[in-house]
C-alpha cells in the first residue's frame, strides 16, 4: 500500500512497489500494470519487463515486441538481438532480418544483412558488410553500397571506409561518391585540414587532406598549398 492507493493484483511472478508505483511482471502470462495513474495489459510470450524513467519496456526474443513510450503504443514483429531504451527512443538491432526502429517520433523500416545497428548523440548509424547501408542523419535518408571495413561517426558527421570500392559520405548535409583504393580514412581522409571544393557544375570534389606530408588542399582547381 502506498500513497492512499490500493491495488488488487493476482500475478504469477514478482510484485514490487518502487518510486511511487506499483509494477507487475510475469512470464509468459498476463502482464497487468499500473503506471503515471493509467492501466495496461499486455500478453508477452518471452523474457523481461523493466521500467525506467516513467516508462515501460517490455522486450521479448522471436516474438512480438510491445511496449510504450511517449504514451503510444507500437507492436513490432522482431525476430533477433537487442532491444533496448536510451534517451527517450527505442532502438532494436536484427541479423539477417527486418530492423524497426522509431527515432525522433518517425519510424523506419530497414533490411540488413550484417553486422550492427547503434545510435549516439540522436542519430542512427549502422553498419553492413557486402551489402546496403541504410542510414539516417539529419532527418535525411541514404542508401550507400558498401563492400568492406567500418562505418563510424564523429562530431556530427558520418564516415566510413572502404577498400578497393565506392566510399560515399554524408558531411555537412552534402553527399559525396569518391573512388579510393585504399586508406584508413580516419586519418588520412579527415581530419581538420579537410577541404571541400565545389566546382562551377556544383559537381563535388573531395580531397584528402595528406597529414603525414603536411599538404593541404584548399582551393579550387585542385591546386596544391603546402603547409610546411
Amino acid at each position: 500500500m502506498e500513497a492512499s492507493l490500493h491495488y488488487n493484483r493476482a500475478i504469477n511472478n514478482i510484485n514490487y512497489i518502487s518510486h511511487n508505483k506499483l509494477y507487475n511482471r510475469t512470464i509468459n502470462n498476463i502482464n497487468s500494470i499500473v503506471i503515471n495513474n493509467e492501466h495496461y495489459y499486455r500478453t508477452i510470450n518471452n523474457i523481461n519487463n523493466y521500467i525506467s524513467h516513467n516508462k515501460l519496456y517490455n522486450r521479448t526474443i522471436k516474438n512480438i515486441n510491445n511496449f510504450i513510450i511517449n504514451n503510444k503504443h507500437y507492436n513490432r514483429p522482431i525476430y533477433n538481438n537487442i532491444n533496448y531504451i536510451s534517451h527517450n527512443k527505442l532502438y532494436n538491432r536484427t541479423i539477417n532480418n527486418i530492423n524497426s526502429f522509431f527515432i525522433n517520433n518517425k519510424h523506419y523500416n530497414r533490411p540488413i544483412n550484417n553486422n550492427n545497428n547503434y545510435t549516439s548523440h540522436n542519430k542512427l548509424y549502422n553498419g553492413t558488410f557486402n551489402n546496403i547501408n541504410n542510414f539516417i542523419i539529419n532527418n535525411k535518408h541514404y542508401n550507400r553500397p558498401i563492400y568492406n571495413n567500418n562505418n563510424y561517426t564523429s562530431h556530427n558527421k558520418l564516415y566510413n571506409g572502404t577498400v578497393n570500392n565506392i566510399n560515399s559520405i554524408v558531411i555537412n548535409n552534402e553527399h559525396y561518391n569518391r573512388p579510393i583504393n585504399n586508406n584508413n580514412n580516419n586519418n588520412n581522409c579527415y581530419n581538420h585540414n579537410l577541404s571541400i571544393i565545389i566546382n562551377n557544375n556544383n559537381s563535388y570534389k573531395l580531397y584528402n587532406s595528406i597529414i603525414n606530408n603536411n599538404y593541404n588542399i584548399n582551393s579550387n582547381n585542385s591546386n596544391i598549398k603546402h603547409n610546411g
